[in-house]
Formats: structure tokens, sequence, C-alpha cells
């Protein structure tokens, strides 16, 4: 087990843990909701103003990554849903995630690309 510094000064740290870069951009912050212990860092992109994304506890997302909600079509409308990502999953630098649900104790490759309406199983590696 090897520890991980970081600086604080470059974070910003809730009340339950979670650990979110001061130049990642939040968009909806109401919308999204990690769980605790979750890290966010630098230059990630989460869409919260489409719809909820709820992260579980002990996930980090990695530099560069995006995460918006899918998109379903209801009848004949275009709208998004909500995204689910579950504990202790690790999305890769550079990584797109569109995805409905992401499993626990998943990893997601670096420059890797889930589409819309995509539902990751628990205990997934996604390769780059």
């Amino acid at each position: 087990f090897t520890p991980i510094f970081y600086d604080a000064s470059e974070f910003l740290e809730t009340n339950t843990g979670n650990k979110i870069s001061r130049t990642a951009l939040i968009r909806g912050s109401g919308h999204i909701h990690p769980t605790g212990k979750v890290i966010i860092k630098t230059n990630a992109i989460l869409r919260g103003d489409l719809a909820g994304i709820k992260i579980g506890k002990f996930s980090i997302i990695e530099e560069n990554v995006v995460i918006h909600p899918c998109i379903a079509k209801k009848k004949k409308d275009l709208k998004y849903t909500s995204c689910t990502i579950g504990e202790h999953v690790l999305i890769g630098q550079g990584s797109i995630v569109c995805a409905k649900k992401v499993g626990n104790c998943v990893e997601i490759g670096e420059n890797c690309i889930i589409s819309d309406r995509c539902s990751i199983e628990d205990n997934s590696l996604v390769l780059p």
C-alpha cells in the first residue's frame, strides 16, 4: 500500500470526504450526487444540468473525463435520463461516459467511449 499525496489547495473537500478539483467543470451541481470519498480530478466535465448523476463511494474520476447522462427515446421525443456510477469505480483519463449504469468495482481504461444507454455490469474491466 503506497499513500497518494496531493496538493490540497487544488481540491475542494466536502463534508463527506469527496475531493473535487477546482478546475473540474461541474454543471448542474444540484443534480450531481457523489456519495462519499469520491475523487474528481482536473479538467473533468460532469453535466448534471441535463439530468442527475449519482457517483458511488470510493470512485475516482481521472483527468479530462466527460460524464453526461444518456439520451433515451420516449415515444417521439429524446430525453436525458439519469446516470448511475457504482462504488469502487475507476474511470480512466480522457474517457467519455454516457452510460445509464456503471456497476460496482468497474475499471474503465483510458480514452474509452461508453455510448448512450449502455449498462456495465459489476466487476467489469473495459480495456482502452
